[in-house]
């Protein structure tokens, strides 16, 4: 297809012009399509003087080129609606890609967001669950120490008590033996004494 051949050279050489400044800015490539009917023009005006038959021939000549350039026309509109059609198409393709690629990175996302929210939520769970068993432990530790002390506590006091008793003890007993003997000394003083009188 010549709409096709012509946009692949245009594509292989983006560069060069297809026009002629020589040529009135004519496009090449209607000179091109039109170089066949351009030589046997040339070559019929090399005669001096047209006879009947020349002028009958130039008739039906430019009927038939005014009929070859209709179809011409209609064969490139043709072309280039079916290229328009393949463009079409190849475009709508690709928006339904991108469109799937836009809502596949949208899900993922989605996805990579919850994920991440789950995660940071297990974890703050999981933060606050060993901080309340470190406060539970600590808050038994702290009973058991009071505990602990308390009992020493008590048993400290129980065993000044103890203490005071067999103190008090030890010192009645002392005191029992001193008057005793104090008694027995005053007594045998008055019997030494009345010995004397």
């Amino acid at each position: 297809m010549r709409v096709v051949d012509d946009a692949q050279e245009m594509q292989r050489h983006s560069k060069k012009s297809t026009a002629s400044n020589r040529l009135g800015g004519s496009d090449l490539r209607v000179l091109r399509d039109n170089m066949s009917e351009m030589n046997s023009r040339v070559s019929n005006s090399g005669n001096k003087r047209d006879s009947i038959e020349s002028s009958t021939s130039g008739a039906t000549y430019a009927s038939n080129k005014r009929a070859r350039a209709r179809k011409r026309i209609e064969q490139l509109q043709k072309e280039m609606d079916e290229v328009e059609a393949r463009q079409s198409s190849a475009g709508g393709d690709m928006m339904q890609v991108l469109v799937f690629m836009r809502e596949e990175a949208d899900r993922r996302a989605e996805t990579e967001d919850r994920r991440r929210r789950e995660d940071r939520e297990a974890r703050l769970a999981a933060e606050r669950q060993e901080r309340d068993e470190r406060e539970s432990i600590r808050r038994d530790e702290a009973a058991a120490a009071v505990a602990i002390r308390l009992q020493e506590m008590e048993l400290n006091r129980a065993l000044r008590e103890e203490q005071n008793k067999k103190e008090a003890a030890v010192a009645a007993e002392t005191r029992l033996r001193y008057e005793e003997r104090l008694e027995r000394s005053r007594a045998e003083a008055r019997e030494r004494h009345e010995q004397l009188m």
